[in-house]
């Protein structure tokens, strides 16, 4: 009788080990969707700040721009405010 209860056990025993491998595997699945959804964040906010680190460099260069471009207006003013030929003096 012995070993009829062993093979009556064993069915029991063999599906408690495949809902166990089951439950784990999903809990493994989980930890991993979690980790992918993590490394998307971090590369997310790397990629965000690599962005405002260049809009910030471009925006600079663009007021630098501004800058030269005003001075020179100011000296085309300043140079033909008094011209003949620029009769209106709209500048």
């Amino acid at each position: 009788m012995e070993t009829s209860l062993w093979l009556q056990a064993l069915p029991v025993l063999a599906g408690g080990g495949g809902l166990l491998s089951l439950l784990l595997a999903r809990k493994e699945r989980r930890a991993a969707a979690n980790l992918n959804n993590t490394n998307a964040v971090e590369i997310m906010q790397k990629v965000y700040q690599q962005f405002v680190k260049d809009t910030s460099l471009e925006i600079n260069m663009l007021k630098e721009e501004i800058k030269r471009l005003r001075k020179v207006v100011e000296r085309y003013q300043s140079a033909c405010s008094g011209c003949p030929n620029n009769k209106n003096n709209m500048l």
